[in-house]
């Protein structure tokens, strides 16, 4: 598949969602390399954007709604046949 496994909640949070678990399959996705740098700059922003205070869930849940659609055309699924080209629309990462 050539992709990378990319943790949609990050791991580095899991524990302000105590009960859920972070590598439940609903939480993975497998991403190209280009879109899971994408990912994990996007995320590192917010880290910093803290300035080491702790976010809400209502913090990580709005960054998420702004990272996934970053990256979500670009998931791959096992059996499903792909190319090294973006969808259509979606132009270069």
């Amino acid at each position: 598949m050539q992709a990378e496994v990319h943790h949609i909640d990050p791991l580095e949070w899991a524990h302000l969602k105590p009960g859920a678990d972070p590598n439940r399959l609903s939480n993975l996705a497998a991403l190209r390399r280009e879109a899971h740098d994408i990912a994990t700059r996007e995320w590192a922003a917010f880290k910093r954007s803290l300035e080491g205070r702790r976010p809400s869930q209502a913090e990580l849940m709005k960054e998420k709604l702004r990272v996934d659609p970053k990256t979500s055309p670009y998931n791959r699924r096992a059996g499903a046949a792909w190319s090294t080209k973006p969808p259509k629309g979606k132009g270069p990462l």
